[in-house]
């Protein structure tokens, strides 16, 4: 379709618009999308823990619960999410392609049923070692940090809706889950930071902590219960690039062991009869060759061809812990690639909403509820309006897009004083994004803030493939319950000039509704670290944290996360008191930097002194040439 005609076809249903919603409310003419119908089975009957990957009684599961996003009007479509020219050509596809000596060794989750918070940091993890910002021994990232929050509220942090008898760590999630997690800060973080339990006896609340990876997309690759034997070779194809480019990519499968494994060639397929997903997995590589005897003699495949699987069952399981799954294995589902980058030394988050896209919005009219290829659809606009919490520059944004291709155009605002149009237009940026999932987009100037001053983030967009475009979270029965909003905050329109505020609407299927839009600065000021960024050190014990600050002479406050582990007084001095973990605070006025504690034994009674002062001053030279050897941590700053 040309520009012209598009532009055409806007203005027209534009007006369309502008007449068939006079008198009436324009967000109330928005629906959701119908709900994910996995989701609405899944609630209608979930399926039992399987945790520890025994049979018995019910329907098993290994920690995958489906979210409410619908992307069923994706339908069978083939896009690229590639940015290099080899990406996008199939004849520079290999017969086989395999990750697993660039992959971090294989966890067990055992005896815990987080097997998507496995593979999503797997996936996160696979595109780090492919940039080549860290390595595969160097790099390993908590899985509890995810499971733990994702269920138990922080700092006034909402959590997702556990309303079942299961503990949190054996209820669920998926990739979505995940991403609304990683999106709004709460991870990624080390292993370090964040270690798995040994056991159910031994579950913790892991403290809260500046995250080391920043998840900048999160680009969907799947189709949603569409099972994969009908796809065409195209879109498989389009999952190999994806996995060349980007690295391991999460997936969903329905596992049985018992029925469809076999243990002696590591092959894997269902007979089809099963309907539901029950286990996320990651898929590091492919072998075409990989030969169709391999299954089980009761579900075996027409072709050869195989995806190479990661599990999460350690590497004592299959192969090393990896399987193979047939390309015509139907239970195949979701797919998504997490691309990361290294947190930002000084970043703030600006967002409403915390637990992420719950579904995405249309227009109740004109299509959309036809699903895919209803053509072009009218403009929608939607903005958030913020409050500046001080003098930041922002550098970019993100939000979810529900189509390939997806045309938006971006404009802030700053000095708004009502609508979230009424200030100055000071950037206007247009994208065309390539995949539907989570984007960042990197402004191309940076606007300055003024410190309480209102802003806004807005967002033109429309889809040939569907009307629903708009992403929003909402207090979503089963899911997102907890979500919050106030008036003021999210805005709607049908024209770009009359904005009509969220919060104000009648939206009975959309109750506490925000639309998902995160807005990213970067903060002023004075400049803080510490050194060291962590320290181990043992009970009774007495150790100096050394703040770097910039400008000179900058006052400093000092704080203990647990006085009860450990204290420290106004020079950095750290005394341990007793075993366990916390986290000590350095702040200026405007910024923070914090440095990881763990206090080790018991206290012990102090030795005399020795005598002779050479000792002595051996002593202490060496603390001083280790203090040195140290390197600089990242700058923590506010968020």
């Amino acid at each position: 379709m040309s520009k012209i005609f598009r532009k055409s076809a806007y203005l027209a249903l534009t007006l369309i618009f502008i007449f068939t919603l006079a008198g009436q409310s324009f967000a109330s003419a928005l629906k959701p999308a119908p709900l994910n119908p996995k989701f609405v089975e899944w609630y209608g009957g979930q399926a039992t823990s399987g945790k520890t990957r025994s049979s018995g009684a019910g329907k098993l599961n290994y920690g995958y619960a489906p979210s409410p996003v619908n992307w069923s009007h994706l339908g069978g479509l083939v896009y690229n999410i590639g940015s290099s020219s080899s990406s996008r050509r199939a004849d520079t596809l290999p017969a086989s392609y395999d990750l697993r000596s660039k992959m971090t060794a294989v966890k067990d989750q055992n005896p815990f049923g987080n097997c998507w918070a496995h593979s999503a940091m797997a996936a996160t993890e696979s595109f780090l070692i492919g940039r080549g910002l860290v390595s595969s021994t160097d790099i390993d990232l908590s899985e509890w940090y995810l499971t733990y929050f994702a269920y138990n509220p922080s700092n006034s942090v909402g959590a997702f809706t556990n309303n079942s008898e299961k503990p949190y760590y054996d209820y669920g999630a998926d990739d979505w889950t995940a991403v609304a997690l990683l999106s709004r800060g709460t991870g990624s973080v080390l292993e370090s930071q964040a270690p798995v339990p040994a056991s159910s006896k031994d579950v913790y609340a892991p403290l809260r902590t500046n995250r080391t990876y920043k998840l900048t997309n999160a680009w969907y690759l799947g189709n949603l219960g569409v099972k994969e034997v009908h796809l065409n070779d195209q879109r498989r194809d389009m999952i190999k690039r994806a996995i060349k480019e980007y690295g391991a990519v999460s997936v969903g499968i329905h596992f049985n062991e018992k029925d469809y494994y076999n243990e002696v060639t590591y092959g894997y397929m269902t007979n089809g009869s099963p309907s539901y997903t029950n286990h996320a997995v990651t898929i590091v590589g492919w072998d075409d060759s990989y030969s169709k005897d391999n299954f089980k003699e009761s579900c075996k495949p027409n072709d050869n061809g195989a995806w190479i699987v990661r599990n999460s069952w350690g590497d004592w399981w299959g192969e090393g812990g990896y399987f193979y799954v047939s390309y015509e294995e139907p239970t195949l589902c979701d797919g998504v690639v997490y691309v990361t980058e290294q947190a930002p030394q000084n970043e703030r988050i600006y967002e409403y909403d915390p637990l992420g896209l719950v579904q995405f919005i249309g227009y109740s009219k004109y299509g959309v509820e036809s699903g895919s290829g209803s053509g072009e659809t009218a403009p929608v606009w939607y903005a958030n309006l913020f409050t500046a919490k001080g003098n930041d520059t922002l550098t970019s944004v993100a939000f979810y897009t529900s189509a390939p291709e997806q045309e938006c155009e971006i404009k802030v605002y700053t000095g708004c004083d009502g609508s979230p149009i009424s200030g100055k237009l000071v950037l206007t940026q247009k994208t065309t994004v390539a995949a539907p999932g989570y984007n960042t987009v990197v402004l191309d100037s940076h606007v300055k803030l003024t410190r309480h001053e209102k802003f806004s983030v807005v967002i033109c967009t429309s889809s040939d493939k569907t009307g629903f475009v708009v992403p929003c979270e909402y207090a979503q029965d089963n899911y997102s319950e907890n979500a919050v909003s106030h008036e003021g905050e999210s805005w709607l329109s049908y024209d770009g000039v009359k904005f009509e505020d969220i919060a104000d609407a009648t939206l009975d299927s959309l109750p506490n509704a925000n639309v998902c839009i995160k807005a990213f600065a970067t903060l002023p000021g004075t400049s803080i670290s510490l050194i060291p960024q962590s320290l181990e050190i043992d009970a009774g014990s007495k150790m100096t944290i050394l703040a770097l600050v910039t400008p000179q002479g900058t006052v400093v406050t000092w704080e203990s996360s647990d006085t009860s582990v450990c204290t420290v007084d106004a020079n950095g001095i750290v005394t341990a008191l007793k075993a366990g973990n916390a986290v000590v605070t350095a702040s200026t006025a405007d910024n923070f930097a914090q440095c990881f504690v763990t206090v080790t034994g018991s206290p012990t009674p102090p030795t005399p002194a020795p005598t002779g002062g050479s000792s002595s001053g051996c002593s202490a030279g060496f603390a001083a040439l280790a203090l040195l050897a140290l390197v600089p941590i990242i700058l923590k700053k506010r968020s």
